[in-house]
């Protein structure tokens, strides 16, 4: 048996074999790679791994485990190549290469990594969260490799959440965050990359903002109450205003409230309130007013203002308490030549009329309320008035309860006449009423209590005296007969008594052949008349007073039938229907044709008169009579007087005005007596010089002088009137 091996050792040592040809390669051997180990990156193209050997030639290729996904083995070139898709840990891969004379492994070691993460960006940032409020998650995205975890620092606020594996950001805040920087770190196994985010974690803006009082009206000087904020929203850090508040006035600016004292007036202004937080703001609108406090305790330095023609006033000034004055105004218009004025409410000037005394409302405005006062002013002195329907001398002027003036008969140029009129003091015109049944001068007319008027006695057309009595109605505007008296009366007196009879005296007649009937009781209740107690003397030109007890006071006069005057005065008592002796009047008083005036203090003045019933001399003595010591003299007249018009004023002075003067003159002079001081003072001058005229103090207070005549011979007479004020 041949030695087989033996021999092919042979034939290959001789060469033998190769020059007939081989039956059998050698197997490969010495498998190497180019990049061993290789390290690629996911996502990257590798550099193909080329792979070398010795022995055989390789027909194929293989390797084990199966390469990471992306990368390929070439089976007949052993070449790996391709784009690795999937990170790989390091790992050892065998690849055989096979040839037809065997085989022969290399062991590779294959890593695939990733990049490291770069470009790391969140979807928010600067990122502006609300307390309370969810956010919309901030999510981060990054270029590079896959991001394996995050790291942030430093922590976030209160409420928010971080997911480290996704880099997340969410949550709802519970505090409130100042601006801040927060840093993201994203990590893979290659590396990291970072990312500064700001958050800042805000307030919700307030909203709604209102005040407790949205329209307020304050008061100078009086502490307001507290205005008060409320609102919804977030919670308010501050509060402002604009424009600046009235001054004394301020605004918390941590809690909004408004409060203070006001110190100055202002208009109704707009102020703009705004409550802000970290989150924003609202604003509210509030109108503010300031005004002052109402005006009080209006007075004036000077009430009553009583002035005189032709003489600036001293100026009267107002005081008030409360608020400061800013407009004054005066109802009604003050007398001419005086002002107010509207801003000081000063009062000044110089009259140029008389006027009554009158009351004027003035009025201290200012933004919050009024004061008023009443201040009484008046200018005395005299002005025309509207004139009688015809002139007249020796007649009887009467107030009745409605105000007006009853004027009642009279020498009307040379005749007596029967006529009667009404002055109206609200129009300052007379006006014609029903005449009286037969013609009167020189007679009386008194008011009764039912405000009916009685006319007694007088003489006729033909110097006869009428006993007839007439009564006159306001309602009706008619006069009546109404019954007769027992004796003739002319220049006497009749005086209403407290039981409403009216006492006749005297007149220079004598009755029925009787100088001892010379006085009667009028009963108008019953219009009748009956004797009464007769005065010592028939006395005619005198003057009668009822006094405050009841009784009548008879002064003065001349005795009936001579030139004679008396200069003693009765006393009669309705009691006893008697006249007793009263006292003498100190001598050279006398007092005929002389006014009587009953004084508020219960004292008469009686003051003037002739020494003759007709023709006499004028005299300027007066006296007081007192129900305690009887006459007594006072200070004496500035002019001498008789046959003149006297009443008495609301101030408690008498005004005498005009009458026969010395040397046979009708005077147009007026004076004053003043019961406090028992003196006289001058009063200014009537429009007219009157004698025989009347004097009739009205509602106002202003007097009413009528009639009369110019000249010691009773012609002529006077239609017109004027007014005297006070």
């Amino acid at each position: 048996m041949l030695n087989r091996p033996g021999i092919l050792a042979a034939l290959l040592a001789t060469g033998l074999l190769a020059a007939c040809g081989s039956t059998a390669d050698t197997a490969p051997a010495g498998l190497t790679y180019s990049s061993n180990p290789a390290v690629y990156t996911k996502g990257v193209s590798i550099t193909p791994n080329t792979p070398t050997s010795t022995g055989g030639a390789i027909s194929s290729y293989a390797v084990l485990p199966t390469l990471p996904a992306g990368l390929a083995l070439n089976a007949t070139t052993g070449v790996i190549s391709g784009t690795p898709t999937a990170l790989a840990a390091v790992a050892s891969y065998v690849v055989t290469a096979t040839g037809s004379g065997g085989s022969t492994t290399a062991s590779l070691s294959i890593t695939v990594k990733d990049f490291a993460p770069a470009g790391l960006t969140y979807s928010s940032n600067p990122a502006v969260y609300t307390k309370g409020v969810a956010i919309t998650p901030n999510t981060p995205t990054s270029t590079g490799g896959a991001v394996v975890s995050y790291l942030l620092s430093p922590s976030l606020p209160a409420g928010l959440a971080f997911d480290a594996s996704t880099g997340i950001i969410s949550g709802t805040p519970t505090v409130l965050a100042a601006t801040a920087t927060y840093v993201v770190t994203a990590t893979n196994y290659e590396g990291s990359t970072t990312a500064s985010l700001s958050i800042t974690v805000k307030d919700a803006a307030p909203a709604g903002l209102t005040y407790s009082n949205g329209a307020v009206l304050y008061t100078k000087g009086i502490a307001i109450t507290p205005n008060t904020p409320s609102s919804t929203g977030g919670a308010v850090a501050s509060y402002a205003v604009s424009p600046a508040l009235p001054a004394g006035l301020s605004l918390n600016t941590t809690t909004g409230v408004i409060s203070g004292t006001p110190t100055v007036l202002t208009g109704t202004v707009i102020y703009a309130v705004t409550a802000t937080n970290s989150g924003g703001s609202a604003t509210a609108s509030l109108y503010i007013t300031v005004k002052d406090v109402a005006p009080a305790g209006l007075t004036y330095s000077t009430n009553p203002g009583i002035y005189t023609v032709g003489t600036a006033i001293t100026p009267n000034t107002p005081t008030s308490t409360g608020g400061a004055i800013t407009s004054y105004t005066v109802s009604p218009t003050l007398p001419a030549g005086l002002a107010l004025n509207a801003t000081t409410g000063v009062i000044s000037g110089t009259p140029t009329t008389a006027t009554a005394r009158t009351p004027y409302t003035v009025s201290g405005w200012n933004g919050s309320g009024i004061a008023t006062a009443s201040v009484v002013m008046g200018v005395p002195g005299f002005v025309a008035t509207g004139s009688m329907s015809v002139p007249r001398s020796n007649f009887t002027a009467t107030l009745l309860p409605n105000g007006k003036v009853l004027v009642v008969g009279g020498r009307s140029n040379f005749d007596p006449t029967a006529s009667a009129e009404l002055f109206d003091p609200a129009t300052g015109l007379f006006a014609p009423v029903g005449s009286m049944t037969v013609e009167r001068r020189n007679h009386t007319a008194t008011l009764l209590p039912n405000g009916k008027v009685v006319v007694v006695g007088g003489l006729d057309a033909v110097g006869n005296t009428p006993r007839g009595v007439e009564l006159f109605d306001p309602a009706s505007g008619q006069f009546t007969a109404a019954g007769s008296v027992n004796c003739p009366h002319a220049y006497h007196t009749a005086t209403l008594l407290p039981n409403g009879k009216v006492l006749v005296a005297g007149g220079f007649e004598q009755c029925d052949g009787d100088e001892r009937l010379n006085a009667e009781l009028y009963d108008p209740g019953t219009a009748t008349s009956t004797n009464t107690g007769g005065m010592a003397r028939r006395r005619f030109g005198h003057s009668a007073t009822l006094l405050s007890d009841g009784k009548v006071l008879v002064a003065g006069g001349a005795r009936g039938g001579s030139s004679t005057y008396i200069a003693n005065a009765e006393m009669y008592d309705p009691a006893t229907g008697l006249f007793t002796y009263a006292g003498t009047i100190p001598p050279p008083h006398v007092f005929m044709f002389a006014p009587a005036v009953l004084l508020p203090d219960g004292r008469v003045l009686i003051a003037g008169g002739s020494d003759s019933p007709f023709d006499g001399a004028p005299n300027d003595l007066a006296d007081l009579y007192s129900l305690t010591w009887g006459f007594a003299p006072t200070g004496e007249m500035l002019t001498a007087r008789y046959s003149y018009a006297a009443a008495l004023l609301s101030g408690g002075k008498v005004l005498l005005a005009g009458g026969q003067a010395p040397d046979g003159q009708v005077t147009a002079s007026a004076e004053l007596f003043a019961p406090a001081t028992g003196t006289f003072s001058e009063a200014g001058n009537m429009v007219s010089k009157r004698m025989n005229h009347t004097a009739t103090r009205l509602g106002s207070g202003a007097v009413l002088l009528v009639g009369g005549t110019s000249d010691s011979g009773d012609r002529p007479q006077y239609a017109s009137a004027e007014l005297y004020f006070e």
